[in-house]
């Protein structure tokens, strides 16, 4: 078991002096199909090796009492969850709460220590993962029955009402129904999947996280969306589609006029981005992790020139490993305007890739450079 998790035991048993129930859900990665879940189009996610852990146990009460273990003194306690700061964190985890009052009229008061180790900021989906282990850790602890997908919408309702991002519903499904050894090839449209199994062999998902967070992520992810839901309206209007699914490269051409330059070219990368991802279901179950980068790169060159969504930083690195044999491939992944790269490596050349990648990047732009390697993890389990 996790130190983690003996850690988390420990705290909450000195705080609360009772025995908690535990538990864990996982970050994710996604290894091609970014905005394209809100596109209703499929995604590639991975659950990883990396988690949040939460112990959940009653209050005897009607307050509740919420402690982020890895943030020091940052506790909040409650009767009302709409009564307290809803910033950072809390959002996520009060939101979560209230639902449950609202929905399944549970007011009993609960005890909630959590901890992870999913980097924030890096687009590992870090407050997916609180979501789902609130959900969890609430729905077993107030004995709601939720089926997996009931989980990860109520997780996404959250994102969207009390956090005010347009999340599709990637990150929370990823935590939700993830297993080992398997990426989820995810119908966002039917919000159905099939698990496609996943084997490497000499390579490896590698990270390379930039550090940075520019302000644009926020309203810029909501802006795009936005922008696709006004394009998907005049190609309906055009062309009778209800979804970028059956949007065609020929119907955006005839139809561009009626829109910005931006919708345009956003549109554009919808589609070839929907296309890329069967691609690359393709390239895994036959084995050909070459097309699997080459997909990759594809994919951030779109994210960067007609997504607009990348930045600096994360074009320096993608741009860095491009002429390295032992790289397959590699694109930002995210929302974009900072976290990582999602680099496709030999895992003999990890090393030196990390080396002189972080010599380069701290010479360019003055900033260390994090790696985290990661694998694939399970779902999200008491």
């Amino acid at each position: 078991m996790s130190h983690k998790i003996e850690e988390l035991r420990q705290v909450f048993q000195n705080r609360f002096g009772s025995e908690p129930t535990l538990l864990k859900a996982p970050g994710r990665i996604n290894i091609i199909g970014e905005h394209i879940d809100y596109n209703d189009g499929m995604v590639l996610p991975m659950s990883i090796d990396r988690f949040i852990y939460m112990a959940i146990g009653p209050s005897g009460s009607d307050e509740s009492t919420v402690l982020a273990m890895d943030i020091e003194g940052d506790m909040v306690q409650f009767d009302d969850p709409m009564s307290v700061d809803h910033q950072g964190w809390r959002g996520y985890v009060l939101g979560i709460i209230n639902e449950f009052r609202i929905r399944y009229q549970k007011v009993e008061g609960v005890h909630i220590v959590f901890t992870g180790d999913i980097p924030q900021g890096s687009g590992l989906s870090s407050s997916a993962a609180l979501e789902v282990a609130t959900a969890m850790a609430l729905s077993h602890q107030l004995d709601v029955e939720l089926s997996d997908l009931d989980m990860a919408l109520l997780c996404q309702h959250v994102e969207h009402t009390y956090v005010g991002t347009r999340c599709g519903l990637m990150d929370q499904y990823a935590s939700v129904f993830g297993i080992e050894q398997a990426a989820i090839f995810l119908d966002c449209q039917t919000d159905t999947h099939t698990m496609i199994p996943l084997d490497l062999d000499e390579y490896q998902f590698l990270l390379l996280n930039t550090g940075v967070h520019h302000s644009l992520a926020e309203s810029g992810y909501n802006d795009r969306r936005a922008n696709c839901e006004r394009s998907l309206s005049i190609l309906k209007e055009d062309h009778g589609v209800e979804s970028f699914r059956k949007v065609t490269a020929q119907m955006l051409g005839t139809s561009k006029h009626r829109m910005t330059r931006k919708m345009e070219r956003q549109s554009h990368y919808v589609i070839e981005e929907i296309g890329r991802v069967g691609k690359a279901v393709d390239a895994i179950q036959s084995n050909n992790l070459e097309l699997l980068g080459n997909l990759m790169y594809e994919s951030h060159s779109g994210l960067s020139m007609d997504y607009k969504v990348s930045c600096a930083e994360l074009d320096f690195l993608v741009d860095f490993v491009r002429d390295n044999s032992g790289v397959l491939g590699a694109r930002m992944m995210g929302g974009g305007f900072g976290g990582c790269t999602l680099n496709l490596i030999h895992k003999g050349e990890v090393d030196s890739v990390i080396e002189s990648a972080r010599i380069a990047y701290r010479q360019r732009f003055n900033l260390q450079l994090t790696p985290i390697l990661v694998r694939s993890g399970s779902r999200a389990i008491l």
